[in-house]
């Protein structure tokens, strides 16, 4: 499987980079996504800063149940935004027979924020990986990509798929710098 990966890395890296482009200028060319993206991103930001200057503050079970909330409500407008123009009815019947990879994309961002919210409201899992999972981080850049590929139309394939793994990397590493960076509370 690794070879395979990395094979398709190599051969495919100019297309992945024109993918990583279009994931990154996507909020320049769709305004309507912008939308949903500014408050995504401001709380990103904030929450980010905020931990780096209480750093011996913890995310707690309350606010990782919050948090994976985020991915419920923004998987509804993705939803929203991919069938606004179709009655309820002819909704639920084309989610039941149509395979189309941007329903897929919804459904996995909803899955996503379901799953996390089950084992986080019901403390199902260890708090090392419920407050990591669920860390504002993890469900804002999951949020923002979510957005970014419905809202897009980026053509969803393997080279999309690695745009977006190197985008969540380069973006979790530059926010983890950044907290280091922030002065520590008094």
């Amino acid at each position: 499987m690794l070879e395979v990966m990395l094979s398709f890395l190599k051969n495919s890296f100019s297309l992945i980079i024109l993918r990583l482009q279009e994931f990154i200028l996507a909020p320049t060319q769709n305004p309507d996504m912008i939308w949903m993206l500014i408050p995504i991103v401001f709380t990103l930001i904030v929450m980010e800063f905020y931990f780096g200057r209480y750093k011996s503050e913890r995310l707690g079970w309350g606010s990782a149940t919050g948090n994976s909330l985020v991915l419920i409500l923004i998987s509804m407008d993705l939803l929203r935004n991919l069938y606004q123009n179709n009655n309820l009815s002819f909704l639920f019947m084309k989610l039941i027979t149509y395979s189309d990879l941007a329903t897929f994309v919804v459904f996995i961002v909803l899955a996503e924020g379901l799953l996390i919210f089950i084992l986080d409201f019901l403390h199902l899992w260890p708090e090392f990986f419920a407050f990591r999972v669920s860390s504002f981080l993890v469900v804002n850049l999951l949020a923002y990509i979510g957005v970014t590929l419905i809202y897009s139309g980026i053509i969803l394939d393997m080279a999309t798929l690695a745009a977006v793994v190197i985008f969540f990397i380069i973006f979790s590493a530059v926010f983890f710098f950044a907290r280091m960076l922030i002065p520590r509370a008094k």
